[in-house]
């Protein structure tokens, strides 16, 4: 291996008397005392970068000692990390739905924490018959924190995450409608739900849910950014909306508004036909800042969810596919009809790659068609 010339204070670490390249040693003095931190190596200019880092975070007056640090401590640091507060507030939900089935494992020293520790609430996870897909978002958290806690040379090994089975997730396809089955369901599912409001009062919420969903399917929007649509968003003169921020709920009636997915996503569309006609027929909720809203609180995505399976399900209508999959109706609509990936990819904020690889597949018809042209040329 090529020799690296390392600043004072750093070296690679050794492993019963042999020098490990693949991990280094930080070290310090602060207020005479000592400091070790072990760490992986991803290069010099990081390594330079962490102990810079390491350096700062030990002054500071709320800084814990790594080894006296709880996996609660632990957690609090990581996400504190994180930049939007929804992540935050989901990785706390997650964390202590793990660490309430454990025994204390949320204040045992993080260098203390085996993988049977771990082990043993993913096993309880399972045996209390939780999803595995839930078990694997109760459990992330800890993988993230700990992960985290490796790379900060806060351990002295490495994570004890890395060893934890965990029960596979079933990667499910979506059963992609037709556009005469999405038709066809979204005449039913109002007139069932007209129907509803007309009997209870609760229910005529559900005929505002699917305005949503048709709107949706005809901008080829993502969930939390209709949810995040206000009125100023909209510019009347030129039907064009813009899309900036997204709308998620958190506990109770709290939800925060934050930036669009990445910087893709963030665009001005102009509205097709049917868009339009959604938004005339909403314009008379104008008094509230949100354009979806009920009773002055902007829609949650999990509300409109379960009444759009609700209705799925009593129509009989292929599943799974979920509320987000009638955005791939509007991508699978214009690719049909010609439109070019890019001006896709632009109108509904995501890349040109994404476009091809989720949405530009072929098939029977498709292929034919190819056959088709391809024997008229000839």
């Amino acid at each position: 291996m090529k020799k690296v010339k390392f600043p004072t204070g750093i070296r690679f670490a050794k492993s019963k008397g042999v020098i490990d390249y693949t991990r280094i040693e930080i070290r310090f003095t602060y207020k005479t005392k000592p400091y070790t931190y072990t760490v992986k190596y991803e290069g010099l200019t990081e390594a330079k970068l962490l102990q810079a880092q390491l350096k700062a975070q030990v002054s500071k007056s709320d800084h814990i000692d790594p080894a006296r640090m709880n996996l609660n401590q632990l957690l609090d640091q990581y996400i504190s990390t994180r930049k939007r507060e929804s992540t935050k507030i989901s990785n706390k939900n997650n964390y202590d739905q793990f660490v309430k089935r454990s025994n204390n494992i949320g204040s045992m020293r993080i260098d203390k924490i085996k993988t049977f520790h771990l082990q043993n609430v993913v096993d309880q996870l399972i045996e209390e018959g939780i999803a595995p897909k839930t078990i694997r978002n109760y459990f992330s958290p800890i993988s993230a924190s700990l992960n985290h806690a490796e790379k900060q040379g806060l351990i002295p090994h490495k994570s004890p995450t890395k060893n934890v089975n965990r029960p596979a997730v079933k990667k499910t396809e979506v059963n992609m409608w037709s556009l005469d089955q999405y038709n066809e369901f979204i005449t039913q599912a109002k007139m069932i739900a007209d129907s509803y409001g007309k009997l209870n009062q609760y229910h005529r919420y559900s005929s505002h849910y699917l305005l949503m969903v048709e709107f949706i399917r005809h901008t080829g929007m993502r969930v939390y950014e209709v949810c995040g649509l206000t009125w100023d968003d909209f510019n009347a003169d030129t039907n064009e909306i813009t899309i900036n921020k997204t709308l998620k709920y958190t506990t109770g009636n709290s939800f925060v508004i934050e930036d669009t997915k990445n910087s893709h996503s963030e665009r001005t569309i102009p509205l097709t036909i049917e868009a339009s006609k959604i938004l005339e027929e909403l314009y008379f909720h104008i008094d509230n800042p949100f354009i979806f809203n009920i009773g002055g609180k902007p829609f949650r995505s999990n509300n409109v969810a379960r009444v759009f399976t609700k209705f799925a399900k009593e129509l009989n209508m292929p599943l799974p596919f979920r509320l987000r999959d009638n955005r791939k109706l509007f991508i699978s609509e214009a690719l049909s009809l010609g439109v070019p990936p890019q001006d896709i990819a632009d109108y509904c904020g995501t890349s040109i790659e994404q476009i091809s690889k989720t949405y530009g597949r072929s098939d029977d018809q498709s292929l034919l068609k190819l056959a088709k042209r391809l024997s008229a040329n000839a």
